[in-house]
């Protein structure tokens, strides 16, 4: 698991850190059908390259809690509550938190930076 965890050492927390600001100041606007596209066939390709389990829950895991059953089982928590988004499906939507909670796993980060 060390090895799947170093995995995106190389980035720096400054830009990332920065990355993670600017998406949440920046404004919404509507996608396009080609970019919508085009953000769905990313978020199947990424979450088919996520090399663990991915195990879905309706309640509520912390950041915590998440990290802690894959340090102990390999498996990747992933919550599905709270779980509407203007754009994407209910499974488009899950499927990109999990890549979003696999980063904070390969990059070690905390909730403050994504």
């Amino acid at each position: 698991m060390d090895a799947l965890m170093g995995q995106a050492s190389c980035l720096e927390a400054r830009p990332v850190a920065l990355f993670a600001r600017a998406y949440r100041e920046g404004q919404a606007c509507p996608l396009t059908d080609a970019e919508l596209l085009t953000l769905n066939t990313w978020i199947d390709a990424e979450f088919k390259a996520i090399p663990c389990a991915v195990k879905f829950w309706t309640g509520d895991i912390s950041l915590a809690e998440c990290k802690a059953e894959f340090t102990k089982s390999g498996t990747l928590n992933v919550s599905t509550a709270h779980n509407s988004h203007p754009y994407l499906t209910k499974s488009a939507n899950a499927k990109f938190r999990a890549i979003h909670d696999w980063q904070h796993i390969v990059l070690s980060a905390d909730s403050e930076i994504f």
